[in-house]
């Protein structure tokens, strides 16, 4: 099939966070792969990527400013692509703040199918509402969404992440850590880590944000006084600064998985902890660590049952309290966690590669693969 993909490949480039973009990595290398023939939308979309929030004003204005111009380039590279040879799909990842559901509408009538892929509805459905019943099919990884994106006018698929297998694997390194959590430093992830940390866990973050909440010495000598003065402990969630890892480029990343023992990964949407109702959600590393033969220990939901044994091929808690002890049990018994790891590692090469979720996708949709 040709497809036109409406990602920018460089967004993690653009917005500073990686060398590589987990999604060029992931969906656009796999459709290739595959043999698809795929066109990349060419437009630098890291600015809109840092303006998505409808309540800011400065975001809307600068949506307002800029939208028409991404639009613009939409259509043109869209219908020229077409014109040279029939487009098959539109497959993006657009948001309110940069694409307008009469664009979409205007593809659809050229006789492309349109699919619209977002991980981050559980949390952000409200960025993606006035697009999203334009699409043939919103693509979606979270179930409890269907009947609010219905109630939109959209129609959802589920969709659920997984690892590209080509680059998500095992190296032959020696484990010098033992536990490890790779990812931004937001909503309730410090009180984790600082918890892990408290009761003993060689816990070592790698990412953006860890650093603003380590434990420096002046840190300390402030905590210390505000203890005095107010008689009660700080409520800073801060961490060892020296379990506090640099930013790590993509193939550091991949090294780091065999270097350690356990993966940990924390579940919490945004801030939704501080909210009535805390959300969580599946992640690329529930898939991805796996993939690198690691042991892995994440949050139990229900949903992660349907793509792993639970407590076979991965691990799972409830409370902080059962994350430490699993962790700990497992730095005891080395057969153990390294039956977990490749337990894991099998069940994502049989069953949850990139490469099985379009087979199945595009035969539930009825698109010749």
């Amino acid at each position: 099939m040709r497809i036109f993909y409406g990602f920018d490949i460089e967004l993690a480039q653009h917005l500073n966070q990686s060398d590589k973009d987990i999604w060029t990595l992931n969906i656009r290398d796999t459709l290739v792969e595959m043999g698809h023939e795929v066109i990349n939308f060419d437009y630098n979309l890291g600015e809109f990527f840092q303006h998505l929030e409808k309540s800011m004003p400065a975001h809307v204005e600068y949506s307002n400013a800029n939208k028409e111009k991404v639009v613009k380039a939409f259509l043109e590279q869209i219908k020229r692509h077409h014109k040279q040879k029939p487009i098959d799909i539109l497959l993006s990842y657009f948001y309110d703040h940069f694409m307008t559901k009469e664009a979409i509408l205007e593809v659809k009538k050229m006789g492309i199918k349109t699919l619209n892929y977002n991980c981050n509805a559980s949390y952000q459905l409200e960025l993606i509402e006035d697009i999203s019943p334009a699409f043939d099919y919103c693509l979606t990884v979270e179930t409890f969404r269907h009947n609010d994106y219905k109630n939109i006018g959209a129609n959802p698929i589920y969709f659920q992440e997984a690892a590209n297998i080509n680059y998500y694997k095992p190296l032959n390194e020696k484990k010098i850590y033992d536990a490890i959590f790779i990812g931004q430093s937001y909503g309730d992830r410090p009180a984790y880590v600082n918890y892990l940390q408290s009761n003993g866990i060689n816990l070592k973050v790698f990412g953006s944000g860890w650093n603003q909440c380590s434990k420096t010495k002046k840190q300390q000598i402030k905590n210390l006084l505000y203890s005095i003065v107010n008689k009660k402990k700080v409520k800073h969630n801060l961490i060892n600064p020296q379990l506090v890892g640099s930013r790590l480029t993509f193939d550091e990343m991949i090294k780091l998985y065999s270097q350690a023992k356990i993966a940990v990964n924390f579940a919490t949407c945004g801030n939704t902890h501080k909210q009535d109702k805390r959300v969580t959600q599946i992640r690329l590393r529930d898939f991805e660590a796996p993939a690198c033969k690691i042991c892995y220990i994440t949050e139990y939901s229900e949903e992660l049952e349907e793509f792993y044994e639970i407590d076979k091929e991965i691990l799972c808690y409830k409370s902080k309290e059962e994350l430490l002890d699993k962790i700990q049990f497992c730095l005891e018994n080395d057969s153990f966690r390294e039956q977990i790891a490749k337990a894991g590692f099998q069940r994502v090469i049989k069953d949850h590669s990139w490469h099985n979720r379009f087979n199945k996708l595009f035969n539930e949709i009825e698109l010749s693969t």
